[in-house]
């Protein structure tokens, strides 16, 4: 990818300013994507508004800028700016477990629940709009088959694995 003018003396901008700070700063986008156990469909209608409203909420309680959420009926995608002092795994544990006991309370008979594994790519921040637009379009790219495979959750991504 080529950078044009601008974006180079905004890039090179942005590190001169954070290594002259006094202070720490970051931007750093994370593109999460997590099965639920053994990809069945189990994120119905009846739960994925409040099971992702769980998933928002306790991203934005750690100090997340929550930028997109979406998914089909056996998967999620979140978009968001991580802050310089959580982990990506605490991250990913913590939205995963509450949102798995929300979505277990509204369904009770389910037996709902997440795969233990999960995908975390960085994003550039000049992809983050592209990305955005993806996570936005989920439904619509599994069913015209216009996702992109190699961030999509493997098949048989931990597909033998227990419960967390």
């Amino acid at each position: 990818m080529a950078f044009t003018a601008k974006d180079q003396r905004r890039i090179i901008g942005f590190v001169i300013e954070s290594c002259c700070m006094s202070s720490s700063t970051s931007e750093v986008y994370i593109h999460l994507v997590w099965t639920t156990f053994r990809r069945l469909p189990l994120m119905t209608t009846a739960i994925e508004r409040p099971t992702h409203r769980a998933i928002v909420s306790e991203a934005k309680k750690l100090g997340c800028i929550v930028l997109c959420i979406g998914g089909t009926e056996d998967h999620v995608h979140l978009l968001i700016r991580l802050p310089r002092t959580l982990s990506v795994a605490s991250l990913a544990g913590q939205i995963k477990g509450v949102s798995s006991t929300v979505a277990r309370n509204l369904v009770p008979d389910t037996g709902f629940g997440w795969q233990s594994g999960y995908g975390a790519f960085s994003v550039s921040p000049m992809d983050v709009a592209a990305v955005r637009h993806y996570i936005a379009n989920q439904k619509q790219h599994h069913a015209e088959g216009t996702f992109v495979s190699t961030i999509e959750p493997d098949l048989d991504l931990d597909a033998t694995n227990d419960r967390p």
